[in-house]
């Protein structure tokens, strides 16, 4: 091996070599930059993936006008939070607004993730701009009432949303459905239950159980679906003796095709019910013991709750990190343009 060690580089200009200027060439200050198209939606998919940083979900009340050509808005429900508005819009705005007015088919690419419906102000009148809705985590409560003198609209609204119109199409996209009554799904609402099946992607329906007797606490919960004990969950109970068979029928249909049921007291989901050969039964969630094998592929309900929002007329508070990167990096394409 030779101990001759390689020549030092050499900052020295060669000889006859001109010195390099700093300033730059007129070809370089005319020459627009050009970005491939493929890395340019990457960048736009990138904005988009940033929306679902915010992960808190809104709970939705479909409303119908007939007087309208959407015929089905979408109303905030604010019970959850206490009747104080989430700011929900103002961030999913703030978050998809560059990716958004680019063009047009950026505007298609932040639709299909953010679909757009008509919006109700909590007054009633019809907001003047449509509502940005999280499918894969927002609750939809369906219009219902059995009020003499409204069966028209109940049944307007279920033609409306079995037979969805273009104003009306983010219905489509509707995953998870939230039932206020725990005696919902009877004999009663035959074509309520109808025009909710026609919902393609719905995944998840919750309603609500009443009452629930903890008398797990300090005792571990076993996984699977099991027998429902009635001490327990007295008021599903009830359900289950009165309406068991009507129950079975209704839901088997939904159950075939995908759908998972829970009950839920306070919004906070309990229990996964389904209907088995050996009839109505339950998961607990958040079982703990260790003599069984852990559920699998099952997919939980989350409920989060919001931290009180400082409303911001500043848009650029709600971006990202990656989000102001890429403005930044935008804004050095731009500067090297002039």
């Amino acid at each position: 091996m030779s101990n001759k060690r390689p020549p030092v580089a050499s900052f020295a200009p060669e000889e006859g070599s001109e010195p390099m200027t700093l300033n730059r060439t007129l070809s370089e200050k005319t020459d627009s930059v050009s970005l491939p198209y493929e890395v340019f939606l990457r960048i736009v998919e990138a904005l988009i993936e940033d929306i679902f940083d915010w992960e808190e979900p809104v709970d939705w009340d479909l409303r119908y006008q007939y007087d309208s050509s959407s015929r089905i808005f979408v109303q905030e429900n604010r019970e959850r939070y206490g009747f104080f508005p989430t700011n929900s819009q103002m961030i999913r705005w703030s978050r998809s607004r560059l990716p958004s007015q680019i063009n047009y088919e950026t505007r298609q690419m932040v639709n299909r993730v953010l679909p757009r419906a008509s919006m109700l102000n909590q007054d009633g009148s019809v907001a003047w701009i449509d509502a940005w809705l999280r499918p894969d985590i927002d609750a939809f409560i369906p219009f219902y009432t059995k009020s003499p003198g409204l069966d028209f609209n109940q049944m307007c609204f279920n033609a409306a949303l079995t037979y969805p119109s273009s104003r009306n199409a983010f219905v489509h996209h509707i995953e998870y459905i939230r039932l206020q009554g725990y005696d919902w799904i009877t004999d009663v609402n035959d074509d309520d239950l109808a025009a909710l099946a026609t919902l393609p992607n719905l995944q998840v329906i919750q309603m609500e159980v009443r009452r629930i007797i903890y008398l797990y606490m300090g005792q571990p919960v076993h996984f699977g679906f099991r027998k429902i004990n009635y001490e327990a969950f007295p008021c599903l109970g009830e359900l289950v003796v009165i309406w068991g068979e009507s129950f079975m029928k209704k839901f088997s249909p939904m159950q075939d095709n995908g759908v998972r049921l829970y009950g839920a007291m306070q919004d906070w989901p309990k229990i996964e019910i389904r209907g088995t050969k050996e009839g109505i039964q339950g998961r607990i969630l958040g079982a703990n013991c260790t003599c069984c094998k852990p559920d699998e592929g099952v997919r939980e309900v989350k409920v989060q709750t919001t931290d009180e929002w400082e409303w911001d007329w500043n848009p650029s508070r709600y971006l990202t990190r990656r989000q102001r990167y890429i403005m930044d990096y935008v804004g050095l394409l731009l500067d090297a343009e002039q």
